[in-house]
Parts: C-alpha cells; sequence; structure tokens
C-alpha cells in the first residue's frame, strides 16, 4: 500500500483535496482509484450517499456529531460555511479525494436551491482550495445503456470480483436511452454554468473539465499525464504508473445489447442526442 503523500516543499499554494463532480456512471470509481493509488488521496467516495449495513452517509454521520447550531443551515451563507466545516473535518483524515453527484450537489446540504448560486458544497470546496474535477462520459448514449443496466442489475462497478451475471443480452427501450441522455444534458449544462460563473472568482489551475473517454482510451503515458498534472495541482508527486482498480460494466455494451442498431438509429436521429466527435 502506498503511503499518503505529502505537498511539495514550496509555499503554501496547492489544493488541499479533490472533488470529482458527476453524474452516476461517468467514470468516477476509475478516476478516484487512480488518484489514491498513484498519490495517496485518501479516496472517500461519495460522501452523501448512504452506506450500508447503518445507512448514513459520511456527511450524515458528521453532522450527528456536531453542536446543533451548526447542524442547522437555512440560509445559503450558512449552509456553506457547513460544508466548509465537513471538509474540514474530511482534512484530518488525510488528503481528501471526494466524489459528489450532481444530484448530491443539489440536495446533500440544507435546502437551498438556487439556479443561480453555487451548490453550498461546490462553494466551500472552490473557497477551501480544493480541485473540482467536472468529470462527463462525451458518448452519451453509451453512459445511457451503461446506466439503463445498471439500474436494471443493481451493479455498478466491476471490480473483476464476478462475471457478468444475469441473462447474456437486454433489449432496450429506446425511448429510455434518450430519456436519460436528455437528463445528462440538461444537468450536464447546469453544472458548466456553475462552473463558468465560478471561475471568475477561483484560481486558474482550480477548475477542471475532463472526460472519461480521455482517460479510458488512452495510452499509459497519455494517461499518467493526466493522472500526473491533476496530482501536480495538488502539490502531489506521482508514485507509480497509472492503474485504475476497476473495470467497465460493460467493455462492449454493444455485444450487451440486443437491439444495438435500433438505439443507435433512434438516438442519432435526434439532433440533440447526437454523439460528440471523437466518442
Amino acid at each position: 500500500m502506498i503511503s499518503p503523500s505529502t505537498p511539495q516543499d514550496g509555499p503554501e499554494t496547492h489544493l488541499r483535496g479533490v472533488l470529482v463532480l458527476a453524474k452516476q456512471r461517468a467514470g468516477t470509481n476509475f478516476l478516484r482509484s487512480m488518484l489514491a493509488e498513484t498519490g495517496g488521496l485518501r479516496d472517500f467516495g461519495e460522501v452523501f450517499q448512504p452506506r450500508q449495513p447503518d445507512g448514513l452517509s459520511k456527511y450524515h454521520r458528521w453532522l450527528a456529531s456536531v453542536p446543533p447550531e451548526q447542524a442547522e443551515a437555512v440560509t445559503h451563507p450558512a449552509a456553506i460555511d457547513r460544508a466548509e466545516a465537513f471538509l474540514a473535518a474530511l482534512e484530518t483524515e488525510g488528503f481528501p479525494c471526494i466524489d459528489v453527484k450532481y444530484n448530491s450537489a443539489l440536495n446533500a446540504i440544507g435546502t437551498w436551491y438556487s439556479p443561480v448560486e453555487l451548490p453550498p458544497v461546490l462553494a466551500a470546496a472552490l473557497r477551501r482550495g480544493y480541485l473540482v474535477i467536472h468529470l462527463q462520459r462525451r458518448n452519451r448514449l453509451e453512459h445511457a445503456v451503461s446506466s439503463w443496466i445498471a439500474g436494471r442489475t443493481g451493479r455498478y462497478v466491476d471490480r473483476g470480483a464476478n462475471a457478468h451475471e444475469g441473462p447474456e443480452t437486454y433489449e432496450i427501450p429506446p425511448h429510455a436511452v434518450t430519456r436519460i441522455a436528455r437528463t445528462y444534458d440538461l444537468e450536464a449544462e447546469m453544472v458548466g454554468g456553475w462552473l463558468s460563473r465560478a471561475r471568475g472568482r477561483a484560481r486558474p489551475d482550480q477548475i477542471m473539465e475532463l472526460a472519461y473517454e480521455d482517460m479510458a482510451g488512452a495510452a499509459p503515458e497519455a494517461l499518467s499525464a493526466i493522472i500526473a498534472d491533476i496530482l501536480g495541482r495538488c502539490g502531489i508527486t506521482m508514485s507509480g504508473g497509472a492503474t485504475a482498480n476497476t473495470r467497465k460494466l460493460l467493455p462492449d455494451w454493444r455485444q450487451t445489447v440486443s437491439n444495438a442498431e435500433i438505439l443507435e438509429q433512434h438516438f442519432t436521429e435526434d439532433g440533440k442526442l447526437r454523439l460528440a466527435p471523437g466518442a
């Protein structure tokens, strides 16, 4: 096991954590596992999602331990302060790498929601000096198929421990993939708006756009360069080559879906859902 790395010597200018902001099924496990293995980051995963067996998230376990006045947040500034206190608590356990999904960013801390103001957890991360990585899947069709099958099977990550279970192929209703893709596009556009406004207040190296396809299909040298760039922004020296300990749930989705040609035709005939270049 790699011991947690420490920031390189120099002034206090390095970022102090990593927040991966993404839609479900966007490759967050893939990215976080490489950052943890090569940089010694503490991978806290989805800190706002309930975990077994207690059914509480990392955040809600922390919330139960703080004074009642700190737990209450009914205004946007108070919710940001509470989110920052939570991040500070994580930092006592190691250099944090957290996974925040689009829906968690809106619903996790307090009840504040605004299409203009940044969600409290995102505002707190930027204020505290975290690197925010907006991770997307360019291939919206593949993402939609993966999301549909994961929802049906309850299997979201392939760590190589189990062979594929269930029917050999699935027939997916065409409208299902377009609905999932439309939702993704709308949410990604909203997140893009948040980050566009945040760039005016953030450090130049504090917000990063990244696509899963740039990593999953990259040569080892190119993949290592991406991970080294991320770690370097945090003042951490990369240790070893970048190799993820998770694999795609569907190595080739066309072999897992019986009506792949119909899905592709239906998907690309909708001008708003055409595959991005290189997808």
